[in-house]
């Protein structure tokens, strides 16, 4: 926090806050995977699914798009190296947790046709993912 105020920033560069505006509160809904004191969880397909009602109601149209584009190309099967990461670095992290989120429901719904599909497409677009899990710093949700 010293170094933030330092900055003279508003909010962490990490936080996709449009130019113009200001911060003035945060929501942290329910994290389908990780309990409030960081431990694992099994996953919470309802917590996932409300999640993303949230998303597409409120969240920035551009994510919200790449991400669709994303679990659109797995369901069809296409190859990973169809799909072009996008240049927005917020638009990348959201291809790389779309691959964790399918890669949790394909597990969670044990369907390995998918398991299969997100595998190779993270292999290609989620290269610091660990092949059979995620670390305590990247965690799959």
């Amino acid at each position: 926090m010293p170094k933030l105020l330092k900055s003279g920033r508003t909010h962490s560069a990490n936080t996709p806050i449009p130019d113009g505006l200001l911060p003035l509160g945060s929501m942290h809904p329910g994290n389908p995977v990780i309990g409030p004191m960081g431990e694992d969880l099994p996953f919470d397909s309802d917590l996932h699914r409300d999640f993303q009602a949230l998303l597409g109601r409120y969240g920035d149209p551009e994510i919200v798009a790449v991400k669709k584009r994303v679990i659109e190309r797995l369901e069809r099967g296409d190859a990973p190296e169809s799909f072009g990461m996008p240049a927005n670095r917020f638009a990348r992290a959201a291809v790389r947790l779309a691959l964790r989120q399918q890669a949790r429901l394909a597990d969670h719904l044990q369907d390995s046709s998918l398991g299969r599909t997100v595998a190779d497409w993270r292999k290609v677009h989620d290269q610091n993912a660990e092949a059979d899990g995620e670390d305590d710093d990247s965690p799959g949700h």
